[in-house]
């Protein structure tokens, strides 16, 4: 008999083995990697505990002369720290776990490279970027590995939308879900290629081949019950339905995408369906509700601002479109809401 799993429910059953390894084990090797695996299951969530579990792993190692486990610390770190855009500590990590990599022929230099070229991402150095991903995918394809050849291509990927390459971004793509379909990788991988390929089509104006990406990502997504990525999609899928001016399609998919957000504590996508419902309300001449919602996504985004500018943050920005935050494009924007709403036609309270 079959039974079949959520994501969710995996990810809490691993989570629960490794904490039951931690609070049993003294401080020796299968401690490390406990502290490890549990560093990178709840970074996404919640990056300040992460980082705690990575810093115990650093500190045993180096206590027990476990070279392996302070390496992988560092590079956990590393991508905690990159994760949380804090950029010159990501770096200060992946410096030193690089120099370790090469010394020793280590074949996770090919990851860090793509950790580095992430960093030059983060900071607007596009050549710099595609030159380290480019560097990645040469170790993984000298080593044979070509699926892990699919994740520095698939950044690459990114960084072109990014500067609105889409054309190179899709054909990048179209050739990564080749790859993924051909070796039965992830799901997760393909969801994600569909869901950028999705974007990158809406970018360019065509809505309804968007539409039909991002729903075989939904698919997948919601298959798994990873509602985390539910949540971002069918903020997208709402996305495009705004273009085509299908409102009622819209406000299904912005549904949705806030039930799955509150149960998986998506705060990005939450913050995201509320300036897509400042849109569809200002699409729709409801300058009352545009203005209600934006003002409430402004002060999201100001609050996630000045939470980041304190040091440590609960979740980061995915890449899926440049936001606005608080300051004057946000003024401006409610501004811009507020005149319609004073212009907007209204009836007469007597009669002429």
């Amino acid at each position: 008999m079959l039974i079949f799993v959520g994501f969710c429910q995996v990810q809490a059953s691993v989570r629960d083995s490794l904490q039951q390894v931690v609070s049993t084990y003294p401080n020796d090797t299968f401690r490390v990697k406990a502290l490890l695996g549990l560093a990178e299951i709840v970074r996404r969530q919640d990056p300040r505990v992460a980082i705690g579990y990575a810093e115990e792993a650093e500190a045993i190692s180096d206590s027990l002369h476990y070279e392996k486990g302070t390496l992988k610390s560092w590079t956990s770190l590393g991508n905690i720290y990159l994760q949380l855009k804090f950029l010159s500590k990501s770096l200060e990590y992946f410096d030193k776990a690089i120099t370790l990599q090469v010394k020793n022929g280590d074949k996770d230099l090919a990851n860090s490279y793509n950790s580095i070229g992430l960093l030059h991402a983060e900071n607007g150095l596009k050549e710099e970027a595609i030159a380290y991903f480019d560097k990645s995918t040469q170790l993984y394809l000298e080593s044979g590995d070509t699926a892990g050849a699919v994740m520095p291509t698939h950044n690459k990927a990114v960084e072109f939308a990014e500067s609105r390459d889409f054309d190179m971004a899709e054909k990048i793509y179209l050739k990564n879900l080749e790859i993924i379909n051909r070796e039965k990788l992830s799901l997760g991988w393909k969801a994600a290629t569909l869901n950028n390929l999705g974007n990158a089509s809406r970018e360019r104006g065509d809505y309804e081949r968007s539409i039909e990406y991002l729903q075989q990502a939904f698919e997948i997504k919601k298959t798994r019950e990873d509602w985390f990525g539910v949540s971002n999609t069918a903020n997208n899928i709402a996305r495009a339905y705004l273009k085509l001016k299908n409102f009622k399609e819209a406000e299904f998919y912005l549904d949705l995408a806030r039930e799955k957000a509150q149960i998986s504590e998506n705060n990005e996508a939450l913050n995201d369906n509320l300036d897509l419902r400042s849109d569809l309300a200002e699409a729709k001449g409801d300058f009352e509700s545009a203005l209600k919602y934006y003002r409430q996504f402004a002060h999201n985004s100001d609050s996630v601002k000045m939470a980041n500018e304190g040091k440590i943050w609960r979740f980061f920005w995915p890449c899926s479109r440049t936001r606005i935050y608080a300051g004057k494009l946000t003024i401006c924007r409610t501004s811009k809401i507020w005149k319609r709403l004073k212009n907007r036609p209204r009836k007469a309270s007597i009669l002429p």
